[in-house]
């Protein structure tokens, strides 16, 4: 009789070649290559805030309105660029458009620019916003946008008395009276600012006040009419 030995298993292979000083080690590789894609950039505003308007000068120059924000750009973003545009609130159109000046971040490892932005538009009374705009100029991946609230713009108003001349002079026989004409021409500058100018005209002697007139609308707008008010008291 004879016998048949059992086959030996996975297992036990394993155990003898531990056994005899050996370490199995399975493994396995693969690689691939190929070009990757320009890395997104991603482009975030953290902030835009209004700041003031200001006159230049006076009613001859331009209104000043400055703007203050921040915006995070991620290190992807090779050409990061802003611009803002300062819009009129009743007509919904932009007046003027302004490139923005980024300052970049001076903390190590920040992605955080921030500026602050002076924009020059005409000196006209009214409300107005900044809307701004930033992304990347070079990859153009992401775009983002903020506005601020509606501001008022309330120019100070500059009344000015022009000219103001006696143009003739009649006297009656009796000489007890005289029929003087007048032209006058008034003008306000504020840019729509003097929305509640008033004018009065007093005639005076030594002893006070013989005659006081206080101009009706009609009256005011021609005075601020090129040619002027005439008028005969």
């Amino acid at each position: 009789m004879t016998a048949t030995a059992a086959p030996e298993t996975v297992e036990q292979h394993q155990a003898d070649t531990v056994n005899a000083g050996f370490i199995n080690i399975l493994a396995d590789s693969a690689s691939a290559s190929g070009n990757s894609l320009s890395p997104v950039c991603n482009v975030e505003i953290e902030s835009f805030e209004f700041g003031s308007y200001t006159e230049e000068s006076d009613w001859t120059g331009p209104m000043l309105a400055t703007y203050s924000g921040s915006i995070y750009a991620e290190s992807a973003c090779n050409n990061l660029a802003a611009s803002i545009k300062f819009m009129d609130t009743d007509l919904a159109v932009y007046i003027v458009s302004a490139p923005v000046t980024l300052i970049a971040p001076v903390e190590a490892g920040s992605l955080v620019w921030t500026f602050e932005v002076t924009v020059s538009a005409p000196n006209d009374f009214g409300y107005y916003f900044g809307a701004l705009s930033a992304f990347d100029g070079t990859n153009e991946a992401d775009i983002d946008s903020m506005n601020t609230g509606d501001f008022l713009w309330s120019p100070p108003c500059y009344l000015d008395v022009v000219s103001f001349a006696k143009t003739a002079q009649d006297v009656s026989i009796d000489q007890l009276k005289a029929q003087l004409s007048y032209n006058i021409a008034l003008a306000a500058h504020g840019s729509n600012a003097c929305n509640s100018t008033t004018a009065v005209l007093t005639l005076a002697n030594a002893e006070g006040t013989t005659f006081r007139m206080a101009m009706d609308n009609e009256d005011l707008e021609s005075a601020l009419d090129t040619y002027g008010f005439n008028m005969t008291v």
